[in-house]
């Protein structure tokens, strides 16, 4: 590892991080296409990513989504009582 250049390999890290991220959640965001709830989840996602890295964005992503959806799911339920 001590023989590759650190401007190659910081070229090649780069790369995958181009290839790799969501560029569609960029155009949702600008054309205001989703909820303002998806907008904050995308944006804390991504800050988090470059500022803690990707492992912890994954499960603090998976998290919020899927309390937001417990949330909205809990809304959604009723139930009625007959004698």
């Amino acid at each position: 590892l001590g023989s590759i250049p650190i401007g190659a390999l910081v070229g090649l890290m780069l790369a995958v991080a181009r290839h790799t991220f969501s560029w569609s959640s960029i155009r949702l965001l600008k054309d205001r296409r989703c909820t303002a709830l998806d907008a904050l989840t995308i944006w804390g996602v991504s800050l988090l990513t470059v500022k803690k890295g990707l492992a912890v964005s994954v499960i603090v992503g998976v998290c919020a989504t899927a309390l937001r959806f417990c949330w909205e799911t809990a809304n959604d339920l009723y139930s009625s009582h007959e004698e």
